[in-house]
């Protein structure tokens, strides 16, 4: 199957258009809340925030202490991208819980790496773009063009892919106060083709290291990934979706949770335009647990809920399936709150919510977010 040629942070002729969105904000915005920051050396390789520099140290494993995450600064550039973006108070207000909460997820997962041999040596797998190159950003899920099935991911649009890619430079205004629009976009496309190259090593990279630079990459990778899953989330918000839970370790749908699934069925033979995406997940990473593991779980579990679907009559190009496995966007208490499941989260708590699939029931015509049968 073709790739759809998106937002790629290495050399995307797309990116210029997005940078001229970006630079109509009122940059006074940003700098009226710039924080008093001594620290001004820059790194003689900005392409690689893991350099030698004071403001952004870390540690031997190219792994920083804890993620650098300025709550005023992010809040104030999310503020001005929402005025940009033409969006909603709720919408840039669960951005700011959401993203901050992403931050430290992956900054979560990169300490277990480097604390578990055998998840911290697994490789990451880079999705190619049009030209051949290596995506950085297609390292976790929720950044792939395509689907675990292979056909392509409905929620990663044209317009999440802009808005990623303004979410950058104006996190690159902000942090590295670039005086242009040129050399705002020269950075992105440096770091782009640095972190191609070093992740298409012969030995590829690690999910530690991976993890670690998207934790640590505040300006560029971190702000990308962290729109992408906020895409993700404000699309299945949107949309008709339901909830299915297992038992820890088990793909098995028992007979209360089968009901969910039947539920779901009969909207889809009800409505010939309807696909089903189904979205699987695992709790968490144990010890002798690894990123394949988890996705085979979670792959397990969301192929548990297509026979079902399957067994109803409907055909196999309406049901796609996704394996997230313990990778961003959780099934955190922002996520919770934004699919309308607060109460269910608050009774089942973190872990049993995570060993669940997710049924969103989306219109073929699904474009940008929207959709003709969203769920209220």
């Amino acid at each position: 199957m073709r790739l759809k040629r998106g937002i790629s942070i290495v050399g995307s002729s797309t990116l210029l258009l997005c940078a001229m969105w970006l630079w109509q904000l009122d940059q006074s915005l940003i700098a009226q809340t710039q924080p008093s920051n001594p620290c001004r050396v820059k790194s003689k390789n900005p392409c690689n925030p893991c350099a030698k520099n004071p403001c952004n140290p870390c540690s031997d494993k190219g792994l920083p202490d804890r993620p650098t995450y300025d709550d005023e600064a992010e809040a104030r550039i999310l503020e001005v991208l929402g005025l940009s973006n033409g969006e909603s108070k709720e919408v840039t207000e669960l951005k700011k819980r959401f993203q901050k909460s992403i931050s430290h997820d992956v900054h979560e997962s990169a300490l277990t790496a480097v604390n578990n041999k055998t998840f911290g040596s697994t490789e990451v797998e880079l999705e190619k773009d049009a030209e051949g190159n290596l995506n950085p950003l297609t390292g976790l899920t929720v950044g792939r063009e395509l689907l675990s099935d292979g056909s392509p991911n409905p929620f990663l649009t044209d317009q999440c892919k802009k808005e990623a890619a303004k979410a950058a430079l104006a996190h690159l205004a902000f942090y590295k106060k670039t005086s242009s629009r040129e050399e705002a976009e020269a950075m992105l496309h440096a770091h782009g083709e640095h972190q191609g190259k070093s992740f298409a090593t012969a030995n590829g990279v690690s999910y530690a290291k991976y993890l670690a630079h998207i934790s640590e990459c505040k300006e560029i990778c971190r702000p990308m990934m962290a729109t992408y899953a906020s895409c993700h989330v404000l699309s299945v918000s949107k949309l008709d979706h339901s909830i299915v839970l297992f038992d820890t370790g088990s793909s098995t749908v028992s007979d209360d949770e089968a009901e969910t699934v039947r539920i779901a069925s009969r909207k889809l033979k009800g409505n010939g335009r309807l696909d089903a995406l189904l979205i699987g997940r695992a709790s968490r990473l144990g010890p002798r647990s690894n990123p394949q593991f988890n996705r085979r779980l979670s792959g397990s579990r969301s192929m548990a809920v297509r026979d079902i679907l399957l067994e109803a009559g409907l055909a196999e190009d309406r049901v796609h399936v996704v394996a997230l496995g313990w990778e961003i966007p959780r099934l955190s208490q922002e996520v919770a709150q934004a699919y309308k499941l607060q109460a269910l989260f608050q009774e089942k708590k973190e872990a049993a919510m995570n060993q669940s699939v997710i049924i969103v029931l989306y219109d073929h015509s699904f474009e940008d977010g929207q959709d003709k049968h969203s769920h209220d």
